[in-house]
């Protein structure tokens, strides 16, 4: 018999995603979030805007 070999591309949100979760893997998951190694990536504040380090060398 043949094989055939098929590629997909799903795209799936955030929302379908936990949707599809049983209780026992929105809890994990959960978990997860809470954990150092995530929560400190959702608490990162980064710079928005322009650079204000750097010389105006439009003075006259």
């Amino acid at each position: 018999m043949p094989t055939l070999t098929k590629v997909l591309t799903v795209t799936v949100t955030p929302e379908q995603f936990l949707e599809n979760c049983s209780d026992n893997e929105l809890k994990e998951l959960d978990l997860l979030i809470q954990s150092p190694r995530y929560a400190s990536r959702i608490n990162e504040k980064k710079e928005i805007g322009f650079n204000q380090d750097k010389k105006d060398d439009t003075t006259i």
